[in-house]
């Protein structure tokens, strides 16, 4: 019955819609134009949006390129950015349309000792060129670590596996996605996780404030999402999609 009233919202969202453009770059497994439906956060926003009678039509470009044109009114807006001042000077920020958690994986071999604030110290670290680790940067600055960079990812985990760290911070589910495309499955039942983040990021809708109206607009996404979580429809495209929910 619940599902059958959901559907029954989205057709009637979708018989008066409204058509915007949102942009995005690709950042899997989150979102990607080459996925099911783009992707799982994707699939919140859509509908989301749809069920406040607006239609949304996808703009894949590289990141700079999409921000760019939702910055200048070329698209409504842009998805799975995090806040910072500068962008919140030219846009509107939704409600997370997701938590992400950057934990600290490492080799089974040698587990990483760590309560959440303290044990990294002397610690060798894999790192991937264009990543900030704020934290794990700082203890570096103090001497107290050294992070070794390599230029993606999955060179990251081979360096983990050949045990030349002794961690590696990623987002939970991107680590895993590297993981699954790029590896064995004994070579991935040697990677274990710490379930203590090491740090969250709140991903959100960005609307541009350069067109007018959109700050409604970003009301009616709110309540669409909303609806959507309690619906529990939400928690649905999460799991359908194997998102880590902690």
């Amino acid at each position: 019955m619940k599902w059958t009233i959901m559907f029954m919202l989205l057709l009637c969202g979708a018989s008066n819609a409204r058509d915007i453009c949102i942009t995005s770059g690709n950042y899997e497994p989150y979102v990607n134009d080459s996925i099911h439906e783009f992707g799982p956060l994707s699939v919140v926003v859509k509908e989301a949006f749809l069920l406040e009678g607006i239609t949304v039509n996808y703009d894949f470009n590289p990141w700079v390129r999409s921000y760019k044109k939702s910055l200048v009114g070329d698209c409504e807006g842009t998805i799975m950015w995090t806040k910072n001042d500068e962008r919140a000077e030219s846009f509107y920020f939704s409600k997370p349309i997701y938590i992400g958690y950057s934990v600290l994986f490492f080799n089974k071999s040698k587990p990483v000792d760590w309560d959440g604030k303290i044990g990294l110290e002397g610690s060798v670290v894999g790192g991937t060129l264009g990543y900030s680790y704020s934290k794990l940067e700082e203890l570096e600055r103090k001497g107290k670590i050294k992070i070794i960079y390599s230029e993606n990812d999955y060179k990251t985990f081979e360096k983990l596996l050949k045990n030349r760290v002794d961690f590696v911070q990623l987002d939970k589910n991107v680590g895993d996605f590297v993981l699954s495309k790029n590896f064995e499955h004994d070579e991935i039942n040697k990677i274990g996780f710490h379930e203590i983040p090491i740090k969250t990021d709140s991903y959100s809708l960005l609307l541009t404030k350069s067109l007018k109206d959109n700050d409604k607009l970003l009301k009616k996404f709110n309540l669409g999402l909303k609806k959507l979580k309690e619906s529990g429809r939400y928690e649905e495209i999460l799991v359908e999609y194997d998102l880590y929910l902690p």
